[in-house]
């Protein structure tokens, strides 16, 4: 069975990392992604950074710039939740916690690299949707054209 994804959240939008793999997601996948920051502001200049670090200037309107105000609603309509806020174990439990009460039965979310348990972070999410937590690495290579799959 294949998963595909066509709207994308990226918690944490506007660090390098987060600004690429927002990029890669409207790119590659041609999904549309909540981009959420501290502020709508830093959102939007992550969007156009994103825009610039793909080189596909036409992603940009694929790009959705938010801030934390928007979580649960982002999360909500999103087939993939990708979070990577700032190491710090009380914020992430904090946000697994929302995402995990928002997260839909048919969607995945996903940490990406972090020196934090994901086993203790998948305790923030209700059981019945706690399988549908992971750690996500991040490839160019596991995105078709065609669509996101995974």
């Amino acid at each position: 069975m294949s998963l595909k994804i066509k709207t994308v959240t990226v918690v944490g939008a506007n660090g390098t990392m987060d600004t690429n793999v927002s990029g890669i997601f409207a790119s590659f996948g041609d999904a549309m992604v909540y981009m959420i920051s501290r502020d709508k502001e830093k959102s939007k200049k992550a969007a156009l950074k994103a825009g610039k670090t793909v080189k596909a200037g036409s992603i940009v309107g694929h790009l959705i710039p938010t801030d934390y105000s928007m979580l649960e609603e982002c999360v909500s309509k999103s087939d993939l939740v990708f979070e990577s806020a700032a190491e710090n174990l009380e914020l992430k439990i904090d946000l697994h916690t929302k995402i995990g009460k928002a997260l839909r039965k048919d969607a995945i979310a996903g940490i990406g690299s972090s020196g934090l348990s994901i086993t203790r972070l998948a305790e923030c999410y209700p059981e019945d949707v706690r399988g549908q937590f992971f750690g996500i690495h991040i490839l160019a290579s596991a995105l078709r054209a065609d669509g996101i799959t995974l």
